[in-house]
């Protein structure tokens, strides 16, 4: 079922488009994206500026008519940190509700960190985990354990607003510290999401030739994070933009987020960060956490067949599991390569496991780190005789359980009991 996201938000509004699954998983088919700035030169209790008003009518002008078009019904809109913060916030999103067609939301600092937990940790396998959300305006931040929401703080953190309200790199550090102090030393593992972090994350995957396209549940380091918040600041934005991940629009406030991070890094005394390409638009989509992991993948497993149109061939995923001797992770990597490929042939490529080592590369994949993506991708295009050596020298698997559980998994997607 076709469904649409609209975001406005401090710093960029975005519509996105997605099939929503039964599963509750989804596919993103479209987005467009702008920088209207919204929050801008905004104070606590001031009105937001005519001329962002003027700006924001027109883009939303636009995804009316793409919403319109394509003839979505159900769709979700919502106002962030800069109308939460505006005297006129009402009027602000009753006009913008007029124009779109639609009720604009204003949403709490609580409900938009709920939103941004559904969608990290519903596209990502972990079960406890600190997370947080850098936007425009806000920042949130929040304890999960055992799949269940602990605590959400929301601070008026963001990397465009401290951009203008904070004039020193120890002035944002100060202010950083004495606010999120209660997240101190949680030993949990930590997942960043939010468009700054997502651009240092493509930059660092790119200065590191690591050799997938998507960055979800990519494994930043807080040293890495430490050299770009000494870098980035002290480059001018033009010069940023340069830079193979951030764009002309993101480059303007990259410098003050890498601090924000690298700080918050500190704070929580972690070495490394999985980065989410998923979050607060996603949870508005989801809504609904899912109970445990093995619920997690089999729904994402499912709508990896539902794009091809193939039946999901959880029996070559099973068979898989069952003849592999190794430990439950790699059982469980390996049935996945299984049902991944299976669903490649389902679709009638000629050489499945190198269709399936190439969407793995290539395409976004829910459900799973980067690392596992990384794994899969390595056993699926061994399987097909054609491996990757770039591939498998950042895979955690051993060059011999590589090629051993290529051969599997080549051996169970031909199983003649199998085929249909």
């Amino acid at each position: 079922m076709l469904e649409a996201v609209v975001d406005l938000g401090y710093n960029s509004f975005q519509l996105c488009i997605y099939d929503h699954y039964k599963s509750n998983s989804f596919k993103l088919l479209s987005r467009y994206k702008s920088f209207v700035r919204l929050g801008t030169d905004l104070s606590e209790g001031e009105d937001i500026k005519t001329k962002k008003i003027k700006d924001g009518s027109y883009e939303i002008t636009k995804y009316r008519e793409i919403i319109d078009e394509l003839n979505i019904k159900k769709v979700h809109a919502v106002g962030t940190s800069a109308f939460r913060m505006a005297s006129n916030q009402k009027d602000v999103a009753d006009k913008f509700s007029g124009i779109l067609g639609h009720k604009v939301d204003i949403i709490s600092g609580y409900r938009e960190g709920e939103y941004s937990v559904t969608g990290s940790l519903n596209t990502l396998p972990f079960r406890d985990a600190l997370i947080f959300d850098l936007g425009g305006g806000s920042l949130e931040i929040a304890v999960v354990r055992d799949r269940k929401i602990e605590k959400i703080n929301n601070y008026n953190l963001g990397a465009l607003k401290l951009l203008h309200e904070s004039k020193t790199e120890k002035e944002i550090r100060s202010r950083i510290d004495e606010e999120v102090l209660e997240f101190k030393n949680i030993n949990l593992p930590v997942i960043g999401s939010g468009g700054n972090l997502r651009a240092l994350a493509k930059y660092d995957e790119k200065t590191v030739k690591y050799p997938l396209s998507s960055l979800h549940g990519y494994k930043l380091s807080r040293s890495s994070i430490s050299n770009y918040a000494k870098k980035l600041p002290q480059i001018k934005p033009s010069e940023r933009s340069k830079y193979p991940g951030i764009s002309k629009e993101r480059s303007y406030t990259i410098g003050v987020a890498s601090i924000i991070i690298d700080e918050l890094m500190g704070i929580f005394n972690s070495e490394f960060l999985y980065a989410s390409l998923f979050g607060m638009r996603e949870g508005v989509l989801m809504k609904d956490l899912y109970d445990n992991i093995n619920d997690l993948r089999r729904s994402w497993l499912e709508a990896y067949s539902n794009k091809f149109d193939a039946i999901p061939p959880w029996d070559y995923y099973n068979y898989a599991i069952e003849k592999l001797h190794a430990d439950d992770a790699k059982k469980e990597m390996c049935g996945n390569a299984a049902f991944m490929s299976r669903v490649m042939a389902y679709a009638t490529y000629k050489s499945p496991l190198y269709a399936c080592g190439f969407t793995l590369k290539n395409a976004i994949n829910p459900g799973f780190t980067a690392a596992e993506i990384v794994d899969m991708a390595a056993v699926c295009y061994s399987g097909s005789g054609k491996p990757k050596k770039n591939i498998e020298k950042v895979s955690t698997l051993s060059p011999k359980e590589i090629k051993e559980m290529g051969k599997l998994v080549k051996d169970t997607i031909y199983k003649k009991r199998f085929l249909i």
